[in-house]
């Protein structure tokens, strides 16, 4: 049978999503000019994920071996909490230096990873592209934007996009990559102890009366004014216990007591 003129615009459709896209490699790429701190701005992925990391940078530098390595960090979204994570960066061919492997070891999980430098001015942005598969199925699609600067100037985004549009990637929806992360600034907000450190009488520099354990047993501290839970209880007996019972014994307490 025949296959109709919709069908087969469908198949065609169907096959040019499912392959990558192909781009030239920058022969004269120089990763000495790249190495160095990359935020990112814009991404675009295939990939349904769960958004619970944010502010995305990247660092490229040479270890003491000269061996080229990245390190990825990002801030999670409901902890605060930043992690770090190397991996090691080697060049596919010398002769296409813009294409470039990684290792990606992550707890159980452990390949290598290819990407392509597709464009970059190496002091502004820079575009890096992955993709893998073989079908619609399992085809793995992403695109990065990155800037030097964590909030950059609208005319370094501007030439950015002009170099997408040059690569004919104006129809790839790039989302916009949150980077207002400060983590820093949030612990700088508490200025006394969190409930647990005053709970279990943990000293920081940021506490500045007496713990809750303090306060109990009635230990002074020179940050205390006001009374202890013991002196509060026995409106102010403990004191005078305290004074007749200095010096004492264990038996000079009881005839004190009257025992």
């Amino acid at each position: 049978m025949a296959m109709g003129p919709v069908w087969r615009l469908l198949l065609l459709v169907t096959c040019a999503y499912a392959q990558c896209r192909r781009f030239p490699a920058i022969r004269e790429f120089d990763i000495n000019s790249y190495l160095g701190r990359w935020y990112l701005q814009y991404k675009f992925s295939n990939e349904v994920s769960v958004p619970l990391s944010q502010c995305w940078s990247w660092s490229y530098y040479k270890d003491i071996n000269s061996k080229l390595k990245v390190q990825t960090t990002y801030v999670n979204s409901l902890t605060n909490r930043v992690t770090n994570h190397q991996s090691r960066v080697w060049m596919k061919n010398p002769t296409e230096p813009s294409l470039l492997r990684y290792n990606l070891n992550y707890f159980l999980y452990n390949r290598n990873e290819d990407y392509q430098v597709i464009a970059t001015d190496y002091a502004n942005f820079t575009v890096e592209y992955q993709c893998s598969g073989t079908n619609v199925l399992n085809k793995r699609e992403t695109v990065w934007l990155l800037t030097r600067e964590q909030h950059p100037h609208p005319f370094t985004l501007e030439r950015a996009f002009s170099a997408l549009l040059q690569l004919g990637m104006d129809r790839v929806d790039l989302d916009r990559e949150y980077q207002d992360c400060r983590p820093q600034n949030i612990l700088n907000r508490f200025d006394g102890p969190t409930f647990l450190e005053w709970l279990v009488g943990r000293r920081t520099s940021r506490s500045d009366g007496p713990t809750f354990l303090e306060w109990l047993v009635g230990r002074r501290t020179s940050r205390s004014d006001g009374p202890t839970f013991l002196q509060w209880l026995t409106g102010g007996a403990s004191d005078r216990i305290d004074r007749q019972m200095r010096g004492k014994s264990l038996s000079g307490f009881l005839a004190w007591m009257g025992l």
